[in-house]
């Protein structure tokens, strides 16, 4: 039969390669801003920013107008991408309320072409169809329109 041997403890050796995380976010920290999403200031059913949005945009997307009926379906974005900075991330001016498909392809694009926050700004405002008092300033469903311009 084989010995068994112990094994000399590590974790002399593990403790300092490991360090301390950051406590803040910042622009400058160019790490993981997804944990932001998973504030109680964000997340919060009745008093977070993204139920919030919701409410105030009466879970309408404010560039096609579509009204869902599932909050999974609809998403609080920020007009102007927040890149870390917690400021920007928890004004409730700054945030808006998509559907996923409003959000993933149109506001992607803008971003992805525009880097200057309020040019990116103005860009998501000027696809909006939704006005200021929630109601749909013209009739529009984009998948109608296409249909019936053919």
């Amino acid at each position: 039969m084989a010995r068994l041997t112990t094994i000399k403890p590590m974790i002399s050796r593990i403790a300092p390669r490991m360090t301390a995380a950051a406590a803040t976010y910042s622009p400058d920290t160019r790490g993981d801003w997804s944990k932001l999403y998973d504030m109680r200031a964000w997340r919060g059913e009745p008093h977070g920013l993204r139920w919030q949005t919701l409410l105030r945009d009466h879970f309408t997307c404010q560039m096609c107008g579509k009204v869902e009926a599932s909050t999974k379906r609809l998403i609080g974005d920020h007009l102007v991408p927040h890149k870390g900075d917690i400021r920007l991330f928890l004004d409730p001016d700054n945030v808006w309320c998509l559907c996923a498909s409003c959000h993933d392809v149109e506001c992607q694009t803008i971003e992805a072409m525009l880097f200057d926050g309020d040019e990116v700004r103005s860009a998501k405002i000027s696809r909006r169809v939704v006005g200021f008092d929630g109601v749909a300033r013209t009739p529009k469903c984009r998948w109608v329109d296409q249909r019936w311009k053919a």
